[in-house]
């Protein structure tokens, strides 16, 4: 991420059954495949983890 403005985008879409090509909603058409209970996001923090620094070296011990 760069300083400023930056945005964070999410997908949700069927992905195919393990045949890789047919997918559940062909299986069983009328049935809800999200539950009604699935959380919305409606708020996404977000904070730097970790500042860059130089690599510290350190010696390697031998067994």
């Amino acid at each position: 991420m760069k300083k400023g403005t930056n945005t964070i985008g999410f997908r949700s879409e069927e992905l195919p059954k393990f045949d890789g090509t047919t997918y559940a909603s062909d299986t069983f058409p009328g049935v809800l495949l999200r539950s009604r209970y699935a959380p919305l996001i409606d708020r996404i923090s977000v904070a730097p983890y970790a500042r860059e620094s130089a690599a510290v070296e350190r010696p390697v011990r031998h067994a």
